[in-house]
């Protein structure tokens, strides 16, 4: 399903940063005795955990199986456009906005031609609904895990949620809507010929995968419920520290 473009991209934004940290070492400016204070091992350890689930999420096909089924429920190109703002923007909150920019382009595509939009239209909407959807929760990117981390938020699942979902999920209306109108995209009728079921490569992955994402997510969200309570519950997300 990725296009060699997007996997290229990926690997050299992997690479600029393995230089970028070779060389503020090589340099001096982080000392090798200091590297274990300026690196969040909880943080690392839980992205490495993210990313392997959704990794299995998007091999396993399950999440190209969720834009379609999302995808099938509109029958006007309008409304479409409108709902993969949410759909890109939903997904790169729960499921990271580098995953959602990797498999992405490929299902705007397929979007764009359904909608009978310009194709420039929904890479640009991919781009900034990811963006914009990301901030929803600390998951969303290694940035929020780093301030849920260090900033010292109670509860920073819930807080995230709770603060940034109405600002996040009006500017993932506003963007398509702003597009449409530049595009000049008609609302006309569209059938969607596609079957969610299909999509799925390996239903054994595709189970694990979504058990351990709804898993990762009930249990971010009962832990910060037990640390608004005072009950027992991990300080440290990544790790098993309480």
């Amino acid at each position: 399903m990725f296009g060699s473009c997007e996997e290229c991209d990926g690997h050299a934004g992997r690479l600029r940063m393995a230089l970028a940290a070779f060389v503020t070492v090589m340099s001096g400016l982080v000392g090798l005795e200091e590297m274990g204070y300026v690196i969040d091992i909880d943080v690392v350890l839980f992205l490495i955990g993210m990313f392997s689930l959704v990794g299995l999420a998007e091999s396993s096909g399950l999440l190209e199986m969720v834009s379609v089924w999302f995808i099938s429920r509109f029958k006007r190109s309008r409304d479409l456009v409108l709902a993969s703002s949410i759909l890109f923007g939903l997904l790169a909150a729960f499921a990271m906005n580098d995953t959602v920019a990797l498999i992405g382009p490929p299902i705007a595509y397929t979007i764009s031609k359904i909608a009978r939009a310009s194709p420039n239209m929904m890479f640009l909407l991919l781009a900034f609904s990811i963006t914009i959807g990301s901030v929803m929760t600390p998951i969303g990117n290694p940035q929020n895990m780093l301030v849920a981390e260090n900033s010292g938020i109670q509860a920073p699942f819930i807080t995230f949620v709770f603060k940034l979902s109405a600002p996040t999920l009006l500017n993932l209306i506003i963007v398509p809507l702003i597009l449409l109108k530049i595009f000049k995209v008609k609302n006309e009728k569209i059938e969607v010929g596609l079957i969610p079921q299909e999509t799925i490569k390996d239903r054994r992955d595709a189970l694990l995968a979504a058990l351990g994402l709804t898993t990762s997510i009930v249990v971010l969200t009962v832990n910060d419920l037990f640390e608004l309570s005072g009950l027992p519950h991990v300080t440290r997300r990544g790790s098993s520290h309480s």
